[in-house]
């Protein structure tokens, strides 16, 4: 179960992880039980300052070797959004040798698609990436558990004054993705 403040994921079953310091281990690589998932949340949500808040979906999708490319989708996905809302660049050797410490964002490259979410009529792209610190990783199966920090979306109803949606700090979780 997904421990919300801690940003765990645990198995009875899944081989024992090493703290994290140093390169991925035989269990991050080879681990054929895949994370428990049940009681994570679903969401990771975004309070604008008074507007309504804003919302991708969990998991996020892992595509495969050698860019693991991260994307999130917005809650009410449908047809409309068939592109992410947010997507990353970090592959999950470099997570699991980085687990348990802060991963910014800004420093890996941004794949040149994705869309704004849209909410309330108002379009939304983000403005900042964040830190991402990921305390359970699974290579083989392209799933990690963590947590995001500093997300920011912006934006702009009507022209008029920007709207700063962000998540100080909360769970991140993904699942394997059926892109590259």
């Amino acid at each position: 179960m997904l421990v919300a403040c801690g940003g765990r994921v645990s198995s009875a079953t899944s081989p024992a992880i090493d703290g994290g310091a140093g390169e991925p281990t035989t269990a991050d690589q080879d681990a054929e039980t895949p994370f428990d998932a049940s009681g994570a949340p679903t969401a990771f949500v975004m309070d604008c300052g008074g507007s309504a808040p804003i919302a991708f979906k969990l998991p996020c999708a892992v595509g495969q070797s050698p860019l693991n490319v991260t994307e999130c989708y917005a809650v009410d996905s449908g047809p409309s959004y068939s592109l992410p809302v947010l997507v990353f660049v970090v592959p999950l050797a470099y997570i699991a040798s980085h687990r348990n410490e802060p991963i910014d964002l800004s420093a890996f490259p941004s794949p040149p698609y994705g869309m704004q979410l849209v909410a309330g009529g108002v379009p939304y792209a983000p403005t900042h990436r964040g830190t991402l610190t990921v305390s359970e990783v699974n290579i083989a199966q392209r799933t990690y558990v963590g947590r995001l920090k500093g997300v920011e979306f912006t934006g702009r109803p009507g022209g008029g004054k920007s709207i700063v949606c962000s998540a100080p700090d909360a769970p991140i979780w993904t699942v394997p993705g059926s892109f590259y």
